[in-house]
């Protein structure tokens, strides 16, 4: 008697094969990737959910460190002393570049391993270290959700990965009063960018660059004692080395990488559309058909199984049925 069907197991092992080809490539094409547009990640009206979403990363800092990042913001900055959101966020990032400027370089490993907090007291302290982007960006978002400012980091990733480009982080802050996130790239020294007396996010500015659009923009900036909005010179117009048609923008819903690879989580990921972050390209046809053809392979293995314990369990009743 033929405990399985023929079909079952031919297509059992088929699917088993894929699987294993697909588990093998997983880190390649097969990740599922959110591509948004700037309808989702600028809705014109911002739900409580929908910044919510966003202020997962904020979340993580202690108690104590917001109300030690409240007494260094009050005593440093004045930014509690201003309603006014821009001025706010110009306060906050010129303190900062102004403070940490001359420490740019390649950081010590260890650097990244601190809380943004810890990174601010330990660069206060030891003068002669080196921080890059990143350590801009985490810190600046720490003293923007103490002073009550929405805010998420963003990430500008080349599209063909190499040695010889680089990565950089900024921040997008929410500003209430315009419905408008704002970048802040304190690394570059540029706090605000306006074009026609409207301040441009990561992806508008993004997109100036990619048209090269001969539209002159107003630069706020940190220039030698004090802050000063310029236009950027003719010459600067259509080049910038990160924001160029060879990147795309990352947004990161949650980088908290001992969540984000936990085996519960990677297991999630692996077979559901949870992303971690969210892409803008607009120049590239960005697709999740072989993150598709994933789930095809999985759930049709699941079945298949389901159906040979089936036929298994379906072909011992009937001995046992025959032995009575």
């Amino acid at each position: 008697m033929k405990l399985l069907p023929k079909w079952v197991l031919i297509f059992s092992l088929l699917f088993a094969a894929g699987n294993i080809f697909i588990f093998i490539n997983r880190n390649r094409k097969f990740e599922y990737v959110k591509y948004s547009g700037m309808d989702e990640l600028y809705p014109y009206e911002a739900s409580t959910s929908f910044l919510n979403k966003w202020n997962k990363n904020n979340q993580l800092f202690t108690t104590a460190e917001l109300e030690q990042g409240k007494s260094v913001i009050k005593k440093q900055t004045g930014a509690d002393t201003v309603s006014d959101e821009t001025t706010k966020v110009i306060k906050i990032a010129s303190w900062l570049y102004k403070f940490f400027n001359q420490q740019q370089g390649i950081p010590e490993t260890q650097l990244s391993m601190l809380t943004p907090f810890q990174q601010y007291n330990y660069l206060i302290a030891h003068k002669e270290k080196k921080l890059w982007c990143g350590h801009f960006q985490r810190m600046f978002g720490f003293f923007c959700t103490v002073a009550g400012l929405q805010n998420r980091y963003v990430e500008i990733v080349p599209i063909k990965d190499s040695a010889n480009v680089g990565y950089h982080e900024v921040n997008e802050v929410y500003l209430p009063a315009t419905k408008k996130w704002v970048m802040v790239d304190i690394t570059r020294n540029l706090f605000l960018i306006s074009k026609n007396d409207q301040a441009l996010s990561a992806a508008q500015y993004f997109d100036y660059r990619v048209k090269e659009q001969p539209v002159a923009l107003l630069i706020t900036s940190f220039d030698s004692t004090t802050v000063i909005s310029k236009l950027m010179p003719k010459e600067n117009f259509s080049t910038d080395i990160y924001f160029n048609k060879n990147y795309f923008l990352r947004y990161y819903i949650n980088f908290n990488l001992s969540e984000v690879y936990s085996p519960i989580q990677k297991f999630q990921k692996y077979i559901f559309p949870k992303p971690w972050y969210e892409i803008y390209s607009p120049g590239s046809s960005g697709t999740n058909f072989f993150f598709r053809i994933k789930q095809f392979f999985f759930f049709g293995l699941l079945v298949l199984m389901i159906m040979m314990l089936f036929y298994l369990v379906k072909n011992k009743w009937r001995q046992s049925g025959l032995k009575k």
